[in-house]
């Protein structure tokens, strides 16, 4: 079975959820243009306010993946380059409820408690700090998502992180 489809069957294989994907604009090269395509999915920047361009191209942005399609295959196609972090959210959740939940992760606070830019979108980030948070900084993290999905340190190895109990649970696939 090939990455993209593995992931594919993941996305979908719980009912009731719905899929999103953080894409990091530092990683996906002509993102931006991209996304203003008449055909793109709906999307959001995950960053507030106007933008000055250079920003603009390295800011992450949220999109509903498409069940099929060209967009979904594109989505799809990033697997194994690091372009991000892909989520499972109840189906009730619009782009602007997943959004507004995930522009509260983008600040974290280092030990002499500067704020501090989380760039957990960047599925090597996540993969290495998600272990080491505590009960009440995972309850932030998930809020009210259900998983997320992100390659892991080996080629062609995907990750799943869901809260059991409200104990972490990373599995691989």
């Amino acid at each position: 079975m090939d990455h993209a489809h593995s992931l594919h069957s993941r996305l979908w294989r719980e009912p009731g959820l719905k899929p999103w994907v953080a894409l990091d604009g530092a990683g996906v090269a002509d993102l931006l243009p991209r996304l203003h395509h008449p055909a793109a999915p709906r999307w959001a920047c995950l960053f507030h306010g106007r933008l000055e361009p250079g920003v603009a191209a390295l800011a992450p942005y949220l999109l509903e993946v498409p069940r099929q399609g060209p967009w979904r295959d594109w989505l799809l196609s990033g697997w194994g380059s690091h372009w991000g972090v892909y989520l499972q959210a109840p189906e009730a959740m619009d782009l602007a409820s997943v959004r507004r939940h995930l522009r509260k992760l983008a600040i974290a606070y280092g030990p002499a408690g500067e704020s501090l830019l989380f760039r957990w979108y960047d599925p090597r980030v996540l993969r290495l700090a998600a272990p080491g948070l505590e009960a009440r900084q995972l309850q932030a993290l998930f809020g009210p998502l259900r998983g997320f999905l992100f390659e892991g340190a080996a080629p062609g190895q995907g990750l799943a992180l869901e809260l059991a109990g409200g104990a972490l649970t990373m599995s691989r696939f």
